[in-house]
């Protein structure tokens, strides 16, 4: 029946997502308009491009995007784009943070044929994730396409909204939803509070393109004589 729980036979155990490797630093990086010159090094050898409120980080992905605490102007629209030597090309963007904070009205972007893995650490972090400022866009509508992975048991706050599409994995911490806006894709926590009523939509899809956790069942049989 819809809206009914439903008690689970035996408890569900999630494996934890591994940690990468090395580390990110936990130093904190302001992201603001107009702040490539500031954040050249942090970001190194990935080449920051843009004006104003608009900035592209371009990187092959050849060596995961390390970065510490790190939040995200008012405003600002941070595009993350694969590419090699400044040029966009197709492929995964891995990016390790500590934290990543968003203030009001800024937002990821991701890249043209880019995919984005996320893995946020969360050392010394009560909220090691707050993409509540402004959210993400994922142009692809491919939840697959932007993954957040996290190990901890720290708060997550998220927003939804027009290409709002992701997998969250992060099954020890406690996520909270705000705004009207939907999202797409999937969300696996430990705990999940809607504030603002908005609906997070399943994408089957990612039945086939991630593995599916928990206890071998049959899924087809078939007499045959021999």
């Amino acid at each position: 029946m819809a809206g009914s729980i439903v008690q689970l036979p035996q408890p569900k155990v999630y494996p934890t997502p591994t940690l990468p490797s090395p580390l990110p630093p936990t130093s904190s990086l302001s992201i603001g308009g107009s702040s490539c010159l500031t954040i050249a090094l942090a970001i190194s050898p990935a080449i920051c491009t843009g004006t104003g409120n608009n900035l592209t980080i371009t990187t092959s992905g050849s060596t995961p995007l390390s970065l510490g605490n790190v939040t995200l102007g008012a405003n600002v629209n941070l595009t993350v784009q694969y590419g090699v030597g400044g040029a966009p090309s197709t492929g995964t963007v891995a990016l390790n943070v500590n934290s990543f904070t968003q203030n009001s009205g800024a937002k990821i972007t991701l890249g043209t044929n880019t995919a984005v893995t996320m893995n946020v650490v969360g050392t010394g972090q009560a909220t090691p994730l707050d993409l509540s400022g402004g959210g993400f866009v994922n142009g692809s509508f491919d939840p697959s396409k932007f993954q957040i992975l996290y190990a901890g048991t720290g708060a997550l706050e998220l927003t939804g909204g027009v290409g709002a599409a992701v997998t969250v994995y992060a099954p020890n911490a406690a996520m909270t939803m705000h705004g009207t806006a939907d999202i797409y894709g999937s969300i696996l926590t430990r705990t999940y509070v809607d504030t603002g009523g908005a609906t997070v939509h399943y994408d089957t899809s990612l039945s086939s393109k991630f593995f599916t956790l928990g206890n071998y069942v049959m899924t087809s049989f078939s007499w045959k004589k021999y």
